[in-house]
Formats: C-alpha cells, structure tokens, sequence
C-alpha cells in the first residue's frame, strides 16, 4: 500500500502540490483566526491583572469611607473571601496611660490608637517609616500580640523605649442611632500591658484623620473585645477583587455578606452597610475586549464547516480526475473500500506533509504550541472527514455503473 502511495505521488506532482498548498494554507488561516482569539484574551487577562478593581466599604449614601461601624460579620467574610485580595482593616480607639477609674476618663485619655492590618490602613504611615527591633512589618501586622509601635516623638514625650511595657487603658466608640453621632471615650474596653517593639515617623496626613500615638494588629484590638464580650466593629475597610474576570461572582458573594449598593438619597450614617466598587474603566474595556472575542468564536462552526467542504470539494476534484484508475483497480479485483482506502489514504499523506510545513512556517512567527496543536487537531478531523465522505461517495457504485458512467 505504501509504494503504491508512493508511486502514485511521483505522477501527479502539481496536482499533489496544490493539496499540499491547500493544508499549508488552511493551517496559516486557522492559526490566524486562533491567534486573534488568543490575543484578544490575552489583552483581556493583562487588563485585569494590570488594571485592579478598588472596592471601599462606606455608609448607606456613600459620603463616609471613614470613621465607620462595620460589623464583624462583614470583615471576617472579607477576609475569609477567595474572591478579595489585598485587604486593607483598620479599627481606631483612644487610651490612657496606668490604671484609672472609666469615669475619670476625661483626664487621662490623650492618646491616639489604631489597630491595623497593613501599614497602608494607618493614615499617614508608610512601610519604610517603622523601624522594629524584630522581625518584619508585615509578621507584626499579622500578629495577635499585645505589641505596639509608637510615634517618635510620642515616644520622647512619655519617655518610653523600644523594649518597655506600658499600662494602657483602652478606650472604644459606639454609635449613637438618635443622633447619628459618636459617643466618644464612654466605653471602656480593656486594661492591658502593651511591649513596644518599634517606633514610626508621623508621614503627611491629606484627610482630617489624625495620627496615630500608638498603633496595634488589628487581630490584636479584635481579641480585646473578644475578651470583654463587645460586639467588634472595624473603622475602615478596603481591598481589591482578586480576579475581575469575575466581577459578577465578587458582588453576589459581597450582597451575600450584608454588603449593599450606595444610594444616593440615603440619610447620612455610620453605618459600614455599602460597598463602592470602583469596576467603570474595568467594565467599559473589558466589554470591548469580552465582545471582540464572542464575536470571533462565533464563526468557529463556519470555519470548520469550512474546511470540511474544502476537504471534500478537493477530494472530489481528485478522486473524479482519477476516476480510470480507480476502475483499473476494481477490474483487478480489488474491493471497493480497498480501493477508496488506497485513495483516502495517499490524500491523507499529503495532507499531513502540508500540515506539518504549515505548522513549521506558522511556528516560526507565532510560537503558540497550544495554538498550533488546536488548529492541526481541527483540521485533520474536519478536513479528513470531508474526504473520506468524497472518497466513500465515489466507492459507492458497482464497477459496471462506473464504466457507463465513465462511457
């Protein structure tokens, strides 16, 4: 069977030639339409890994992203979410140095504290302004010691040092619902030993927040009023979606924390209850992006119609042109799918020599393996099929139809 492949090839070169050309080509084609798609998506995921998604918890209308009650309930599902990154927490409360009566808080409170998660949830602060005897910023972040770092000149002030432990009596704010305002330095939260293992330089503030004297982990603050047994709640939060490929998935799971949408007609509050999700540039190029690649992907049926008529039509071309030697080959005594067979199978040779060199060409100027794998798989199944159909049509009659036909 091969030689008889072999031989055959050696007499028809041009027409050989051009069912070679035919694949090289329907390879080229392919791997255009293919690597448009690829590209398209690929602009889609460096947009979304380039271009983050900034969520920020704020009140009901929208007006506050600061001083804020946000509930527990909320926070650990931020934290605990597959769908957040870069989580940002931040809670605030006011302290006293020494042991002191809370009804005498009016002349001992004076310092400022913030419990937080990141250097970046403290106003002001910045990673390269903490100086530790110890460790890592972020290690200390993510503790849940009763560990402090202290504002350098709070520090000169008071007479602390790096290594002290200090007696502080902590202070929290509720929210008063009559007023909508704070009731500040009223509630006692817990009397503590705090070390300080570090110092930090005041940076530029651009809102009205203040300073802090002294800052905590977060863990740390929310572990205080664990042990008290008051209700925890976080001053300010942000992160980022982690994959904004998935948006729609990220607000379902956000509306199924309690987290809703800004309304601009709300009375103002201090209620942590709505989320901003800053998605507008995201949404516009991403839609763009989504509707170039939809559009593409919706002619692939067409494209491997396509190519199946093509395999069939030049299939059909070759086999009528070849029509005495299949003849030939029947009055010799071979079966009609031998000989069908013989014929699929020489065009198969072919073929796969002009998919293979297409491959080869394509490979030089786009070296997309998974690319070039799709579109020679798509193409040896549509085009083959379309000639073993051309080659099966033509098998069909007996060898008498064929000469009267042929007559």
């Amino acid at each position: 069977m091969l030689f008889y492949i072999l031989c055959s090839i050696r007499k028809r070169r041009v027409k050989n030639l051009i069912t070679i050309g035919i694949s090289m080509a329907l390879v080229i084609l392919l791997s255009l339409y293919f690597g448009n798609i690829h590209s398209y998506q690929k602009q889609l995921d460096d947009f979304a890994e380039n271009v983050p998604i900034y969520c920020q918890i704020t009140n009901k209308n929208g007006s506050r992203e600061t001083g804020l009650f946000i509930s527990d309930d909320i926070v650990q599902g931020i934290q605990n979410s597959d769908l957040v990154k870069d989580e940002t927490c931040m809670v605030w409360l006011m302290a006293g140095e020494g042991d002191f009566e809370p009804k005498d808080w009016a002349g001992n409170i004076n310092l400022w504290v913030h419990g937080a998660n990141r250097a970046e949830a403290v106003p002001g602060l910045a990673e390269d302004g903490i100086s530790l005897e110890q460790g890592t910023p972020d290690a200390f972040f993510s503790s849940d010691k009763l560990t402090c770092l202290v504002k350098e000149d709070t520090l000169a002030r008071r007479g602390w040092k790096v290594g002290d432990k200090i007696l502080l009596n902590f202070f929290f704010f509720t929210f008063d619902n009559a007023t909508m305002g704070l009731s500040c330095y009223t509630n006692p939260l817990e009397l503590a030993e705090v070390e300080i293992v570090g110092t930090m330089k005041e940076g530029n503030i651009t809102t009205a927040a203040v300073f802090s004297d002294i800052v905590l982990p977060f863990e740390t603050v929310r572990a205080m009023y664990q042990r008290e047994e008051v209700a925890f709640l976080a001053d300010t939060v942000s992160f980022s979606v982690k994959d904004p490929l998935k948006l729609n998935e990220f607000k379902e799971k956000m509306k199924g924390l309690g987290l809703q949408e800004k309304d601009l007609a709300a009375m103002d509050s201090y209620s942590g209850i709505s989320l901003a999700v800053k998605d507008g540039n995201f949404i516009s190029m991403a839609s763009d992006l989504r509707q170039a690649i939809e559009y593409m992907e919706a002619f692939l049926p067409i494209v491997i119609l396509m190519v199946l008529l093509i395999g069939y039509v030049v299939s059909n071309l070759l086999g009528g042109s070849r029509m005495e030697e299949y003849i030939l080959l029947r009055l010799q005594g071979a079966g009609r799918w031998k000989s069908a067979v013989g014929f699929w199978s020489e065009q198969m040779f072919l073929v796969w020599i002009g998919i293979v060199t297409g491959d080869i060409l394509v490979g030089l100027f786009y070296p997309e393996p998974a690319t070039i794998a799709l579109v020679t798989g798509i193409l040896v199944t549509a085009y083959l099929a379309g000639a073993a159909v051309a080659y099966w049509r033509m098998s069909r009659g007996s060898v008498m139809q064929l000469l009267s036909g042929k007559a």
